[in-house]
């Protein structure tokens, strides 16, 4: 938050006022807002918007585990809350003359390329972004949140009470939204032109149908078509109302991702001239793999391969794009030919997601690509590369009380960590194998596991350390959130 503050301060400063003209991008993530900064925070951002001429992209993703701030729809003011807590803004949503909103949409009209607003889940925020939307002549990407308000899934805002004018995006090529509200599929849908549309990913909770109005009014210029579900997957039934389709629904289709039950994978029912790559969004397995087939009154001439993607993110089937890893020349692999796929399911699944293929290192996890799955490697998940053994006189199977690391006995697959009873006769022999002594107890079997400290729970209020301000609800001026935030870069107290 204080960077926002000090970020203007230093366009202030600038005589020549020409770093504003350097900005190109500006990211709002999970950046709340003090109430006792609100005032100063809001007038630098909407400074930094006015300034910022040259902007092509703009992110707004908001903090999870705070509320957004109050907006009074019916002035069209975004008053100063009194609560003494932090916030979400949605200072974009106010479009009086030379507020943030109308800044953003001067900036959406004239070059801005990319947008991605988190703001839809607060409720009421539906037409004032119609209105944000309303000319947007160079935008490439846009990428809205869901429209479900959070904690409240069961109670879904109410569609607009006035008619929404509609909206012509002349160079949208790429276009991520949620599906989770049908008066907002329908807005888009009917009222929505988007003559250049080539990529769309429709995320949804659980038990939202495929949205085949919207592909037939926007899906003849699509060649790449994601559904993402956040919730538990459920049968969309795609082998009957899509995929015979699809050739007339997307006739330019190159790739698709999209859930299939089991019950539907042993006949996949495509009929697609142009269709390369099919992803199946699951948790890839080499049974589950083996039932895959495509229908004999199928019609896919161009289909290349069909894999099994772990859908983590919306971003990894293209990011592990499935000509990185072709294999061999058809669309199923033969995984009995794979080395290590004779060996039992368990085993050969263990496989899958620990060994062979290429594999990507992310903060939270890592990724094996295949030619035909994309899975976690649960070896990678929170291993600590640069992690070191506890000291001498440490506990190797304790946490340290740093919460850095902890010492753990992983076996190289789950055959291993099942031990017969002729093995454990051996180990009563003389000359078997002991437990101090024995190899799936040595270091090369053993990881460096990092743990994570628990983090701390959410306060009810977020006060300043011997600050009078938190009671009395005043704010801060603009050199006291300059010098708050100076200190809190020399460690002081959190205020960025």
């Amino acid at each position: 938050m204080g960077q926002i503050s000090a970020l203007a301060n230093t366009f202030r400063r600038d005589r020549k006022q020409s770093l504003a003209n350097l900005v190109r991008a500006i990211r709002f993530d999970m950046c709340v807002v003090l109430t006792h900064c609100a005032k100063v925070v809001r007038e630098d951002f909407e400074y930094i918007l006015a300034h910022c001429r040259m902007l092509h992209t703009y992110v707004f993703i908001p903090h999870p585990q705070f509320s957004f701030q109050p907006y009074d729809f019916a002035c069209g003011a975004v008053p100063v809350p009194t609560d003494p807590t932090a916030f979400n803004p949605t200072w974009i949503l106010d479009l009086r003359r030379r507020r943030a909103g109308s800044l953003l949409a001067q900036s959406i009209n004239s070059r801005l390329v990319t947008l991605h607003l988190d703001l839809t889940t607060y409720e009421g925020s539906f037409s004032p972004l119609a209105h944000l939307l309303s000319s947007t002549p160079c935008l490439t990407s846009l990428e809205l949140g869901s429209l479900s308000p959070p904690g409240r899934p069961d109670n879904p805002p109410s569609a607009p009470s006035h008619p929404l004018r509609n909206l012509s995006f002349p160079a949208l090529k790429t276009l991520s939204i949620y599906c989770d509200f049908p008066p907002f599929v329908h807005y888009v849908t009917a009222q929505w032109t988007m003559p250049r549309l080539a990529s769309l990913t429709c995320m949804a909770s659980d038990h939202v149908s495929i949205p085949i109005s919207l592909l037939d009014a926007h899906g003849k210029q699509l060649e790449y078509l994601h559904f993402m579900h956040t919730g538990e997957p459920h049968n969309l039934l795609a082998n009957t109302v899509l995929l015979p389709r699809l050739h007339e629904l997307c006739p330019r289709i190159i790739h698709l991702v999209l859930p299939i039950v089991p019950e539907e994978r042993p006949a996949l029912n495509i009929h697609s001239p142009t269709l390369l790559y099919l992803d199946i969004c699951t948790r890839p397995s080499v049974a589950a793999y083996r039932a895959v087939a495509v229908a004999p009154t199928a019609h896919a001439p161009q289909l290349k391969k069909v894999r099994m993607v772990l859908d983590v993110c919306a971003f990894v089937p293209r990011y592990f794009h499935p000509a990185h890893m072709p294999g061999a020349d058809r669309a199923l692999e033969d995984v009995e030919h794979i080395p290590g796929m004779e060996t039992p399911d368990a085993q050969a699944n263990w496989l899958l997601s620990t060994s062979g293929g290429t594999k990507a290192e992310f903060s939270e996890w890592r990724v094996r690509q295949h030619s035909w799955a994309v899975t976690l490697d649960p070896t990678g998940v929170g291993v600590a590369a640069s992690a070191f053994p506890p000291a001498a006189g440490e506990d190797p199977d304790e946490i340290d009380s740093s919460g850095e690391y902890e010492y753990e006995s992983l076996p190289p697959s789950p055959a291993d960590s099942d031990t017969s009873g002729d093995e454990a006769e051996d180990d009563e022999r003389p000359g078997g194998h002991s437990d101090a002594g024995s190899d799936a107890d040595s270091d090369l079997e053993r990881a460096w596991i990092t743990v994570r400290a628990a983090a701390p729970p959410v306060p009810a209020r977020i006060v300043f350390v011997d600050d009078l301000l938190d009671s009395t609800g005043r704010q801060y001026d603009r050199e006291t959130v300059l010098e708050r935030f100076s200190r809190s870069q020399l460690g002081d107290f959190l205020l960025d």
